[in-house]
């Protein structure tokens, strides 16, 4: 009985492992479907009503609330791509650069005024975000993903 489970378990942990190796994406196929979910983000970003809401006294908080949310969205669907063994390294680095872009966002929405406060504190934030999603850009566009780099 002991010798039919390990068996069992050896087979599907190697059907687990074909699978996963399965998974991957080719580089088009992988560069494709990331261009995809990037073109989606930035048509959700452009799809904000900037202009209203900066009329209004919470409209930046709601600008910066709503780009995260967005943002953070793309970031699950390109995290959840598979890519070929030739551009996993490059796509782990740009989802790493993505993800430290995101946590400063999330920090400048907690700042007073949800980063729309004219203080030394939220502009050292905004120039750190800025010095951040440089790198976002250089990894995606490294990618053949320029649709993430804006």
């Amino acid at each position: 009985m002991s010798l039919l489970r390990v068996t069992l378990a050896g087979a599907l942990l190697a059907l687990a492992a074909a699978s996963t190796a399965s998974a991957a994406l080719t580089p088009s196929s992988y560069q494709s479907q990331a261009k995809a979910i990037c073109s989606a983000r930035n048509d959700k970003l452009a799809g904000i009503d900037v202009i209203t809401l900066a009329q209004t006294t919470s409209g930046g908080a709601r600008i910066v609330s709503e780009s995260y949310t967005i943002d953070e969205d793309a970031y699950e669907r390109l995290r959840a791509l598979q890519p070929p063994a030739s551009l996993a390294a490059d796509h782990s680095a740009a989802l790493w650069a993505s993800w430290r872009a995101l946590t400063q966002l999330r920090k400048i929405i907690q700042l007073p005024g949800g980063g729309t406060a004219k203080t030394a504190q939220t502009r050292a934030a905004w120039n750190t975000y800025r010095t951040l999603y440089a790198a976002v850009t250089v990894d995606w566009k490294r990618l053949g993903v320029p649709d993430c780099e804006a």
